[in-house]
């Protein structure tokens, strides 16, 4: 049996997405100092951290991310957070959920990517897309073919390629930008 993402009703049970970023694997004592080309210089909670059970495709060097509240102009967006690298080479994408962009996706996830992430069921996950800005048309796209499930309780994470993929695009148009 594979899980269904629509059965969330989606956008409302995502209202308290923005505040489970805040509280991803626990707090310690620790810190890591990560300098971000994006972000500058961060000091960051070690038990924030989320452990990818494998690499983000392309990025294979790397494992280990916090998710960071994303503001601009000194606002901040609930609908957006930063996936901001621990190891190097410290790379940051624009993650959202993926319904704050497009109202009408229904993932089908495999019983066996969640279990990747630790989870029992669907519903102990959140699901995460990567935002891209393409230089040539200033046009920004979401990934809804392999998003990121994250299990928030124990702070592991994995892209996955969605059983359905075929009926989305890794870039989904979301908007012109200025």
């Amino acid at each position: 049996m594979n899980l269904k993402a629509d059965k969330l009703e989606a956008p409302s049970q995502l209202k308290g997405y923005h505040r489970m970023l805040r509280v991803v694997a626990g707090s310690s004592d620790e810190t890591i100092a990560v300098h971000s080309p994006v972000l500058g210089r961060l000091e960051l909670d070690a038990g924030q951290i989320l452990y990818f059970a494998e690499p983000i495709a392309g990025f294979e060097s790397c494992v280990r991310y916090v998710l960071l509240p994303y503001s601009l102009a000194g606002r901040e967006d609930p609908t957006m957070s930063w996936l901001q690298a621990v190891d190097a080479p410290f790379h940051t994408f624009l993650v959202t959920d993926p319904w704050s962009a497009i109202v009408d996706y229904h993932p089908e996830i495999a019983d066996a990517e969640v279990r990747a992430v630790q989870a029992t069921e669907f519903g102990e996950t959140t699901i995460l897309g990567i935002l891209t800005v393409a230089r040539s048309t200033r046009e920004l796209t979401i990934n809804l073919q392999a998003p990121l499930l994250v299990n928030m309780k124990c702070g592991v994470a994995k892209q996955v390629l969605i059983l359905n993929s075929e009926a989305y695009s890794s870039r989904a148009r979301v908007c012109s930008l200025p």
